[in-house]
């Protein structure tokens, strides 16, 4: 496709945090970098701080353009009162061709559909892709509030990554037929074995020992808890292992007590956040990745860039995770179980053949399914068969 211009929204950009917000950004750049693709980026003003205007800039040769806001506390929602006229303005100016918001059911995204919707109901594609999956937002408050707002916003075409996700926007509303399901990629040159740093092992103080790796927010539903308890148990039985928690969140300070309180402290090194552009060099220096979350998840995206980094995953038998999952890369466990999660610990542990036979195939496999460039090719295929028939 040549010629096109499209603005993607979302609530979720960095410099904030998590498997959304690097997503749409690595996506962002590479629909950018296909011929004839123009690409902006609209999405919230950072951090969350009062500002009268809004602001413009050029990530790596990314637009981004930052709307003025305000945090409101009570709904931890960012709002301006103009930014429905804002968009309005916005879009008429710039005449995107597509309009692709990120989630069904955040403030900016919501907002974009519905203008979008309303300007130019036939002349303009506009998109959602839904990355997460509220249960408890969908008993306590979506549940009438997002079913009024997707029939009224309806978007032409909503993208799901997973099974779990469409059955919820299914419930909110959306015309199934409607639904394309696209699974999240990542980038299979920046996530690659070839990333390997024996320096930042040496950084590390690994030596010899087998590296575990978790990435990923420190929240309660992650499960870390449960990782550090299963680590301790199965150092009792194999000494030469190390684990590095990368991330960072609100249950910090927590773990870190509760590592002490484990004598972990010589064994478990937390690393806090660290940059995008470090993360696949722990990704391909380590030996294998856990993922040990209690709940659901929208997609499972750690996964997938353990895979590309050629490492074994051991994740929870979770929704989200159950469906990246492909037999002979790793294990799943049965969540908050730590005697499993020890077992297959010491599995990989003890196997350094099992650790690269399996790591050969997730490379193999995230390659095959989860590649960015094969995400782009699918959604401009639904950008195509919406905008063939405008």
């Amino acid at each position: 496709m040549s010629g096109l211009k499209v603005a993607v929204v979302s609530d979720w950009f960095p410099p904030k945090l998590g498997g959304v917000e690097t997503f749409v950004y690595s996506f962002s750049s590479e629909l950018a970098s296909r011929k004839g693709i123009e690409v902006e980026v609209i999405t919230e003003n950072y951090p969350k701080t009062f500002t009268f205007s809004d602001r413009f800039e050029v990530i790596n040769g990314l637009r981004v353009r930052r709307l003025a806001g305000i945090i409101v506390p009570r709904w931890k929602v960012y709002f301006h009162p103009e930014t429905p006229l804002k968009l309005k303005e916005l879009f008429k100016k710039e005449n995107y061709d597509v309009v692709h918001t990120h989630h069904l059911l955040t403030p900016l995204s919501i907002l974009a559909t519905g203008v979008a919707k309303f300007m130019h109901p036939r002349r303009r594609c506009v998109i959602t892709t839904n990355h997460t999956y509220h249960g408890w937002a969908e008993r306590r408050f979506f549940g009438f509030f997002g079913r009024f707002t997707v029939r009224s916003t309806q978007p032409d075409r909503v993208i799901v990554a997973t099974e779990i996700s469409r059955k919820f926007v299914e419930r909110m509303g959306v015309n199934p037929e409607i639904i394309r399901k696209i699974p999240l990629g990542v980038d299979t040159k920046k996530f690659s074995p070839d990333k390997r740093s024996e320096e930042l092992r040496k950084e590390l103080g690994i030596g010899s020992n087998v590296f575990l790796l978790y990435a990923g927010r420190l929240a309660e539903r992650k499960g870390v808890a449960y990782l550090l308890q299963a680590f301790r148990e199965a150092l009792q039985i194999m000494k030469e292992m190390k684990l590095v928690i990368l991330g960072d969140g609100p249950l910090k300070n927590q773990l870190m007590e509760l590592s002490r309180k484990l004598d972990l402290k010589d064994s478990v090194k937390f690393v806090g956040y660290r940059p995008p552009e470090e993360v696949s060099r722990y990704f391909a220096s380590c030996d294998f990745t856990v993922a040990p979350s209690i709940c659901a998840e929208s997609f499972g995206l750690v996964m997938v860039e353990a895979m590309a980094s050629g490492k074994p995953i051991i994740a929870t038998n979770v929704s989200g995770f159950n469906e990246v999952f492909v037999e002979g890369t790793g294990f799943l466990v049965p969540p908050r179980d730590t005697n499993s999660l020890k077992e297959r610990i010491l599995q990989l542990a003890t196997d350094r053949e099992l650790i690269t036979r399996m790591g050969r195939k997730a490379r193999e496999e995230a390659v095959r399914r989860y590649s960015l460039e094969r995400v782009v090719d699918s959604t401009l295929e639904v950008y195509n068969e919406v905008l063939s028939a405008v």
